[in-house]
């Protein structure tokens, strides 16, 4: 998942570059894909999409983080905690909706859990991601 948001991070980066290449496709080109690329590519929405997506690089290094695995749990509510504390508005409701049905997670998490629990859990993985 990670390398998602690299893609598109890189792209975010390079969003002039991009632009200005297929803006100078040519003109004499007679292709309908081309044309509606440069459509798609001058639409100040997708521009301010990308800005917006430059601000979750962050996310990058965490999912990457979770992905690799051999965590203990706390490292992982760790750096799930950092990532919320890093969103906001519909991107947080998002996650916070997504982590709520999650009941693995809630049931390893909860404070009542007895010590054998939380020792045969301890480094058991929150995400389900396997390459």
């Amino acid at each position: 998942m990670g390398y998602r948001i690299s893609t598109a991070i890189f792209y975010s980066k390079n969003y002039q570059k991009v632009y200005d290449f297929i803006n100078n496709l040519s003109e004499n080109t007679k292709s309908k894909a081309v044309d509606s690329l440069k459509t798609l590519i001058s639409l100040n929405d997708l521009s301010n999409q990308f800005i917006e997506l430059s601000e979750l690089e962050f996310l990058i290094d965490s999912i990457n983080k979770l992905e690799t695995g051999g965590l203990r749990l706390k490292e992982q509510l760790d750096i799930l905690e950092n990532v919320k504390s890093k969103l906001t508005g519909s991107l947080l409701i998002k996650l916070n909706s997504s982590l709520a049905k999650n009941p693995d997670l809630i049931g390893f998490t909860k404070d009542d859990n007895t010590y054998d629990h939380k020792l045969k859990t301890k480094y058991t993985p929150i995400n389900k991601y396997r390459r």
